[in-house]
């Protein structure tokens, strides 16, 4: 290594500290004291200037009422950041957009609950797509240099329901990117903020290419709708989430209110009580078995003494 930089932290107790950085290699991220997460530019003249407080830890709780604060961290292959809590807990926090600057990189708590629990650390995620350089010592094959396309795509509701954040994950070093939306609107960005006329159903697709001129292209159907894509985007602020759904062998539940015990009722079409679980006080997370149920459609309730704080209904499938 050449031309270390020692970078400034606000606090001044460094204590469980993480550092992830993002796809692009601009954005380092920091956790310290389980509760607090930094963003900083590493492209900037001050780089510990640039730094800004992303998130801070709100409480959340796991199952056994164990604390969810921001600990270790790792860049997966989707080019999101996924986060683990200094307990041994069954949630992930996650960054969704970790190559954009402050707010807009879409940091989540408690975004991802697991049907296990994790305990501390992240697994490794070793890059296994490394190939060989052209002209160098591995290059003995002399084979054409690939290239593979590949993309993901997500609701951005700040900027409207029909706006649709595109992520690039092509892979083997492409250099040119051409996305058709399917609207008769292009782009050549890597990875594009688009927001399309109406909702409907488009065939997006993303043509990238290497220096070497060798291309590739994945064409995907996507269904935009007024709330945004078919697969909404989880809100923070809805105080119970109850999903999959349609669920196979387990349900998450989330309850973000903090409104005293409640319990979770889910029944048949009969109205015949088939589980039911009491959730202690607190913003809380748990998984319910429901393998054993037939398929079907059950209706789910949550209740805080005499306050409902959510209802719905779910389709278990095998």
């Amino acid at each position: 290594l050449s031309n270390p930089v020692t970078i400034p932290v606000p606090d001044t107790i460094m204590y469980a500290s993480w550092a992830c950085f993002s796809p692009n290699s601009r954005y380092l991220y920091l956790t310290n004291e389980v509760e607090r997460l930094y963003q900083y530019d590493t492209e900037a003249f001050d780089i510990g200037g640039s730094v800004q407080l992303i998130g801070q830890y709100d409480g959340f709780l796991s199952v056994y009422n164990l604390p969810t604060g921001l600990h270790t961290m790792t860049l997966a292959p989707d080019h999101r950041i996924y986060m683990s809590s200094a307990n041994g807990v069954n949630i992930l926090h996650t960054i969704h957009d970790p190559d954009q600057a402050g707010m807009d990189c879409d940091f989540r708590q408690h975004d991802v609950l697991l049907p296990a629990h994790v305990l501390f650390f992240l697994p490794n995620m070793p890059f296994f797509r490394l190939y060989n350089e052209k002209d160098g010592a591995c290059d003995t094959l002399g084979t054409q240099t690939p290239i593979v396309s590949f993309w993901r795509s997500g609701g951005d509701s700040t900027n409207g329901p029909l706006a649709v954040r595109f992520t690039d994950l092509s892979y083997y070093q492409p250099v040119v990117w051409s996305w058709n939306f399917g609207d008769g609107t292009a782009s050549t960005e890597p990875s594009p903020l688009h927001v399309y006329d109406a909702p409907g159903t488009y065939d997006v697709c993303l043509a990238v290419c290497n220096e070497e001129g060798v291309c590739d292209t994945l064409c995907r159907e996507i269904a935009v709708a007024t709330t945004g894509l078919s697969v909404p985007v989880p809100d923070a602020e809805t105080p119970v989430r109850v999903f999959p759904n349609p669920a196979n062998e387990w349900l998450a539940i989330t309850r973000l209110d903090g409104k005293g015990e409640a319990t979770f009722s889910l029944m048949n079409t009969t109205g015949q009580l088939v589980v039911q679980r009491m959730l202690p006080a607190g913003r809380y997370a748990d998984n319910i078995d429901i393998s054993g149920l037939p398929e079907g459609i059950y209706f789910w309730t949550m209740q805080a003494g005499q306050m409902q704080l959510g209802s719905g209904k779910i389709l278990r499938i095998r």
